[in-house]
């Protein structure tokens, strides 16, 4: 597909021609290679981002004399709500749900606090609604997600009711969180926002849920479940319990890794959309994990209700039991297997199988920027107590403090002396990856201003503080229920018996300290660097190809819009970047009225106009409605100094209306 490519030219003039479209065929490399941690988290060894491997091993499901599970009369979506609040949202008030019904009857249990903006709102349970509304909020650090369910925020700009999950940090492995009846991540596997509406493959896994009173098993084995899952439901095994699991093949429990075998072609199954061959490619190359129990006769997929919403905007028909997404998925669910040996003779876990992957692994996440997240700086604090070894402040976690003894036998103090009275409201602990499990378990805290007199004043009444372990990652987090100041802390491991961790060492690789919920913490609102963006000055400032682009004033918000077509072309223009922009985003409004092939794309560009990598696109998919469009958020390399924007639709008959294009200064 040819795009317009700049060229200077004497007297300042640009020089436009058309290129063919290798920048584009290259898209699909650059943006695996590129990856937003928020879109698409945690490590390439993730379960979630880890393909099948070729030497997995598929059994049947034997389920009712089949080998497969049945076609469902209502399949749906379980929805998921990921959100990133802003740094400076407000903070509110949370509450443990008082129950898996009526969720906000009680405010016996005080959690402590959030950020959460005030329009979000989550109703509480009816008697026929009870959904797991599990839940993800990004931490004001930038990498730490908080996962929950049963979550409930009956009222706008109100407290909140959850269960907590383990919370995970973005950079990690992500295996756990929010879902009851597992144990297992929210975030993770969680079809996002342009992932069923986009032209790019999915390159992770995805969850599912099933009825467990009719196809899990549980026996004095398998407890329900199998690896990664660490749980099964509290009723799984209960024989007084209606809905506990009566499924007769040991191998389907919770945590089962579901996939379609490679010996299923895509052309055999019928599909009729491009998000049901999506889905398909998921399904074979990386498969599905079960979750949590469908509670009744239905097939759940789990996805973000962002993504929910696109979806029914796009496609025009709802993921929640419409008789299209129902048959597209049963054209799916009859042909998932076991993938049986992901566990080797020890029973650890091997994500995917054996054997080489069917598929490329995702590559490297973006690296974190510290001075994106809230921990303090730690130039001016120090360390001490009795555990033994480097300071753990230097940003390797191959250097770490250890106890002498075990958990078990031993108390072992660890002290922070902030060099003036501090407040805040998290001290996150971290053992570092080559053992994970030498984390703290409990703990007593003393926490002492200044003019209190040392380490060992100001104890801390454990009712004041919880103690989450992102289970998997290394990482304690010590969250106070409400702010602390002080200017010493001191952390006392307890004694813990062996059969809880206790024949563990604590292992400190890694200490920081956070207020999350500082009142004055602030983001500045993200700056659009795209001039005339919603085209209200007409083409002013734009570059214009074939005569295809009309102002008018069918448009999504404003008074204008460019409508392109019919013949090929499009409107360009070519920004500069402001010092200081790490990371873009590109996003838009469209409609289309033509299968025709459409986009806007952004280059980065260097000082003499040299293109910097490929050209990153979205594509304008067809649709008579405004909607609204957005790309991965884009490192700026390095040289880049300006960027080259552009709508360019292919030629052939047909319209294809844009509004308010923006690429936002570091989102």
């Amino acid at each position: 597909m040819p795009h317009p490519t700049p060229h200077p030219r004497s007297g300042g003039v640009r020089l436009v021609r058309a290129l063919v479209s290798s920048a584009v065929v290259a898209l699909a490399a650059t943006l695996a290679a590129a990856r937003d941690p928020w879109l698409q988290p945690f490590a390439p060894e993730s379960i979630w981002n880890t393909p099948i491997g070729t030497g997995a091993v598929y059994e049947p499901i034997n389920i009712g004399g089949s080998a497969g599970l049945p076609a469902h009369s209502h399949v749906t979506v379980d929805p998921e709500y990921i959100l990133r609040p802003r740094k400076d949202a407000p903070v509110r008030v949370l509450y443990q749900a008082a129950g898996w019904s009526n969720r906000s009857y009680s405010t016996a249990t005080f959690l402590g606090r959030l950020r959460i903006p005030d329009n979000f709102t989550l109703p509480d349970t009816t008697s026929s609604e009870r959904p797991n509304n599990c839940t993800v909020i990004l931490g004001n650090d930038r990498r730490t997600v908080w996962e929950y369910n049963a979550f409930t925020r009956p009222t706008a700009g109100g407290n909140v009711w959850a269960y907590e999950g383990s919370p995970q940090d973005l950079y990690g492995l992500g295996t756990y969180g929010g879902h009851a009846g597992s144990g297992l991540s929210t975030i993770g596997g969680s079809i996002r926002k342009g992932e069923l509406t986009g032209s790019e493959p999915i390159r992770h896994a995805l969850k599912i849920l099933i009825r467990g009173h009719t196809y899990l098993n549980y026996n004095s084995t398998n407890k329900g479940y199998r690896w990664p899952a660490v749980t099964a439901d509290n009723y799984a095994g209960n024989p007084s319990d209606p809905s506990r699991y009566l499924g007769t093949n040991p191998k389907l429990v919770m945590g089962a890794h579901l996939a379609i075998p490679p010996s299923v072609s895509e052309s055999s199954l019928g599909l009729q959309t491009a998000w049901g061959r999506k889905l398909f490619a998921a399904l074979r190359d990386y498969g599905a994990y079960i979750v949590d129990d469908a509670a009744w006769n239905a097939f759940y997929i789990n996805a973000d209700h962002e993504a929910i919403s696109e979806f029914n905007t796009v496609f025009g028909y709802s993921m929640l039991n419409s008789t299209s997404f129902r048959n597209e998925m049963n054209r799916l669910i009859p042909h998932l297997r076991i993938l049986d040996n992901n566990r080797d003779a020890n029973g650890n876990g091997i994500a995917g199988g054996p054997g080489n992957r069917r598929v490329t692994r995702v590559g490297a996440l973006t690296p974190y920027d510290p001075a994106t997240g809230n921990a303090f700086d730690r130039a001016s604090i120090s360390f001490g107590g009795d555990m033994a070894g480097a300071l753990s402040k230097d940003g390797d976690l191959g250097t770490y403090r250890t106890s002498a003894s075990t958990q078990a036998s031993a108390q072992t103090f660890f002290t922070i002396d902030f060099g003036s009275d501090r407040t805040f409201d998290r001290i996150t602990l971290e053992t570092g990856p080559s053992d994970r499990d030498a984390f703290l378990r409990k703990a007593n805290i003393w926490a002492s201003a200044h003019s209190g007199g040392g380490f060992w004043n100001g104890f801390v009444d454990g009712g004041q503080y919880v103690i989450r372990q992102a289970r998997g990652e290394g990482k304690t987090h010590i969250r106070f229920k409400n702010a602390r100041t002080a200017r010493y802390v001191t952390i006392q491991s307890m004694t813990v018996p062996t059969s809880e961790g206790g024949d563990n060492r604590w292992r400190l690789a890694e200490v920081n300290v956070h207020y999350d919920n500082d009142p004055a913490a602030t983001e500045p609102a993200a700056v659009n660097l795209v001039p005339n963006g919603g085209f209200e000055s007409g083409l002013t400032g734009w570059d214009h190809w074939n005569g295809a682009a009309t102002i008018v004033t069918d448009r999504s918000e404003g008074a204008q819009a460019v409508r392109i077509g019919a013949n090929e072309g499009g409107v360009g223009r070519y920004p500069d970047l402001p010092s200081g922009t790490n990371t873009v985003r590109l996003s838009f409004s469209a409609k289309s009225d033509t299968s025709n092939w459409a986009a806007v794309q952004i280059q980065f560009l260097d000082n003499n106009w040299n293109t910097l990598g490929a050209a990153h696109s979205v594509t304008i998919t067809q649709g008579t409605t405004w909607r609204n469009f957005q790309g991965n958020v884009l490192t700026v390399p390095n040289g880049a100094r300006r960027f080259q924007v552009w709508v360019w639709k292919a030629g052939g008959t047909g319209l294809v209306w844009v509004d308010n294009i923006r690429v936002l200064q570091n989102p």
